[in-house]
């Protein structure tokens, strides 16, 4: 969780696109995001993907950062 936490902030700060695997519905999502904005104490990401849609993912969904 930490390697993704610092990807996480990383990317914020550089304002640089990533990619992402999160868990959600029974499957395993890769997303490249960017604009993120981090809440720490609900422990949620909000993101805007490659089509600009908006969207939250919590921390426990995350699988992996590149």
């Amino acid at each position: 969780m930490e390697k993704i936490e610092r990807a996480l902030m990383k990317s914020l700060h550089e304002e640089e696109e990533i990619s992402i695997s999160y868990y959600r519905d029974g499957f395993i999502h890769d997303e490249y995001i960017t604009d993120i904005n981090i809440d720490a104490q609900s422990k949620v990401v909000y993101y805007a993907d490659v089509f600009g849609l908006n969207t939250r993912l919590k921390f426990d969904e995350f699988v992996d950062i590149k």
